[in-house]
């Protein structure tokens, strides 16, 4: 990674940033992932287009929690994510500044116990 790094989008859960050298890196929740820009397009598309057409796992009965899957190369790894997860994952890559009140989980060791 490099050293110096401009914050394209930041939401409670991740922050998108690009580096000096041109790679952009996403890092939400557990999850980091480097692109170039054309990987980052083809990845936001991918995104967007797939609320359109969105597959939920469902496994005999049994619904999981996180529901939306992505595929990777790797057949036995998938990206998966809530509702909610998917939904801030496309705000943060859609680099649109939302002015709303936040909710009190969102805040996340801002408070002081003393």
């Amino acid at each position: 990674m490099c050293c110096k790094r401009k914050i394209i989008s930041i939401i409670s859960e991740g922050t998108l940033f690009k580096c000096s050298c041109g790679f952009y890196y996403l890092n939400f929740k557990n999850i980091l992932l480097e692109f170039n820009e054309k990987e980052l397009r083809s990845f936001k598309s991918y995104l967007f287009n797939l609320s359109k057409t969105c597959f939920i796992n469902e496994k005999k009965g049994y619904e999981l929690d996180r529901c939306i899957s992505i595929p990777t190369f790797q057949p036995n790894l998938a990206l998966v994510f809530s509702k909610k997860e998917f939904l801030n994952l496309k705000i943060l890559l859609s680099h649109k500044k939302l002015n709303r009140i936040i909710k009190y989980d969102e805040i996340e060791n801002m408070i002081s116990e003393n």
